[in-house]
């Protein structure tokens, strides 16, 4: 199948591999509530006056970028992103934020992104590749804000900004072969303890071209305006997938890492959350959760870190807050905790163990009781062995609902 800019489509081959949602001229919004995960939602030339909502797992695609527009009307957002979604071919205009992603994985692909009061895209935590779009502003607000984020952001023209991309937290974004152009206050801006990867960058115009980092051997500062339009591309909404995958292997190696421990006696099991810097939280996802004991440490330093207990949202948590602390490292802070929730770790008549959590970080590990092996799990997992006991390894950006299921184990399993 190729779905090119134009998106000529050949409809037996997309039949066999994709299930195709139309709009059919309707709200957008209908188009994706009717939408399956997998599914590509294919939109009408047309402007719709909308906020919407994207739903897991879906590719929106528009018929182009100059015929298929989303106006927000002034919204909050224009787009909200949903876990592993995909958005090709639109204008994206007329909002506080043109598209809104919060710790999921939102991609966006040959748009159009303008007239936004604060931010064009917007992310709090979480990850997307942004690439092939033209993201122009007005003077104001930012192009791409990346707070506790590591988008891979490639071939895109960020122009008209007062700052055509911010950076905040401990990941690291990859800016590669884009365009920053005219943006008043810097085209490029790195905060303090933060960092950011930059390749192959052009810059023209821009008041400052990089805050807070270095121009690189292989950046550019242009002689002549650039074109200010979405970029060309006659990639493939299969390629721009490949390209996803492979990205994601690599960038979530440097997302904080949640690893419970669980033992023979259910109702109580460990929690430690791994971080980059040491300042972060943990609030327990379920109500009712106790947090009976916690120490949080620099596995480098062997020192103690700041940490209180709180509660947020009728939730218990744990904050660490040591901003004096600047130095960050993959997995390098740990906060130690144990959680008693009975509904969360319980036995079968059976004989069973079950563990079924709801946590919002990437990397999952889950270590299982000596004596027992792991039967079932709502996700692709792996599984490995580690000082004679199973370790359970889960991938998944967003919210995720670890269900995993375990069996008393023969003594001839393991073989």
């Amino acid at each position: 199948m190729k779905l090119t800019k134009a998106h000529t489509i050949c409809i037996s081959i997309i039949i066999a591999l994709l299930t195709i949602t139309y709009s059919r001229g309707g709200p957008i919004q209908d188009a994706i509530d009717a939408a399956e995960p997998g599914d590509v939602v294919l939109i009408d030339a047309g402007t719709y006056h909308e906020s919407i909502v994207l739903k897991e797992g879906i590719t929106l695609l528009g018929e182009n970028a100059d015929s298929t527009v989303i106006d927000g009307a002034g919204s909050d957002a224009v787009i909200n992103g949903a876990k592993n979604s995909m958005i090709v071919g639109f204008t994206i205009q007329n909002g506080l934020v043109g598209v809104h992603t919060k710790i999921n994985a939102t991609h966006i692909f040959e748009c159009h992104i303008r007239n936004t009061e604060k931010y064009a895209i917007q992310f709090n935590g979480g990850f997307g590749v942004i690439g092939n779009n033209l993201i122009e502003g007005d003077g104001k607000g930012f192009g791409i804000y990346a707070e506790n984020a590591n988008p891979y952001v490639f071939n895109n023209v960020i122009a008209g900004y007062n700052t055509g991309f911010l950076t905040r937290g401990p990941l690291k974004p990859i800016s590669a072969q884009n365009v920053y152009s005219g943006n008043k206050s810097s085209g490029i801006f790195v905060s303090a303890n933060s960092e950011m990867d930059i390749q192959e960058s052009e810059f023209f115009e821009n008041r400052r071209n990089i805050l807070g980092h270095d121009l690189g051997g292989n950046d550019t500062i242009l002689a002549q305006a650039p074109s200010i339009a979405v970029p060309d591309s006659d990639t493939t909404i299969e390629e721009y997938r490949d390209k996803i995958a492979e990205i994601m292997g690599n960038v979530f190696s440097e997302h904080p890492v949640i690893v419970y421990t669980l033992g023979h006696i259910t109702g109580d099991f460990g929690v430690a959350a791994l971080h980059p810097n040491a300042t972060f939280r943990v609030k327990a996802s379920a109500p009712g959760t106790k947090i009976l004991n916690y120490d949080a440490f620099d596995l480098v330093t062997k020192d103690e870190l700041n940490s209180e207990y709180m509660v947020a949202d009728q939730h218990p948590a744990i904050s660490l807050n040591n901003p004096e602390v600047t130095e960050n490292g993959c997995d390098r802070y740990a906060l130690d905790t144990l959680f008693r929730h009975s509904p969360s770790y319980y036995s079968t008549k059976e004989g069973f163990l079950v563990f079924n959590r709801m946590t919002s970080y990437t990397r999952i590990e889950v270590v299982v009781p000596q004596g027992f092996m792991p039967v079932s799990s709502d996700h692709e997992t792996l599984y490995e062995w580690q000082d004679n006991q199973v370790v359970a390894k889960i991938t998944d950006i967003g919210e995720t609902t670890i269900n995993l299921v375990m069996a008393p184990m023969l003594e001839t399993s393991r073989e």
